[in-house]
């Protein structure tokens, strides 16, 4: 099973509509394959593994570049699967949200980031959470 490209878009953008200027587009993706940052899609498909890449790539491509992604991507799957990857980084990234929200509570300027719900989307906390595994 898998999505196609504009599905795939569709579905990384639908966690990200809450986060300013984290955004996917076809090309976006199209040029990720043409790197070789993520594998071809298999008969138009991307998968779960695919997805997963794309959305650690949504949230760092503004502070890493191209060529440092590709570098922790192949560190990555050295390690890990990428189910355990993936989940790997939802715990650090929900971290890391709380603390600017909780930052921001003390400052009283309120939450920045709404936390996700539990079981909501790629990143909710509950054991079976991975969006690739």
């Amino acid at each position: 099973m898998g999505l196609y490209l504009d599905q795939t878009v569709q579905y990384v953008n639908s966690f990200f509509r809450s986060f300013p200027g984290m955004e996917l587009t076809a090309s976006m993706v199209s040029n990720y394959v043409k790197k070789g940052l993520i594998p071809h899609p298999v008969r138009k498909k991307y998968t779960r593994d695919q997805i997963g890449y794309l959305i650690y790539i949504v949230v760092v491509k503004n502070v890493l570049s191209m060529e440092n992604i590709q570098f922790l991507f192949s560190i990555q799957k050295e390690r890990f699967d990428a189910g355990a990857a993936y989940n790997f980084f939802c715990d650090e990234l929900e971290a890391a949200i709380d603390v600017i929200n909780m930052i921001s509570k003390a400052e009283g300027l309120g939450e920045v980031f709404p936390s996700p719900a539990p079981g909501a989307g790629p990143l909710a906390r509950h054991p079976g959470r991975s969006a690739i595994a």
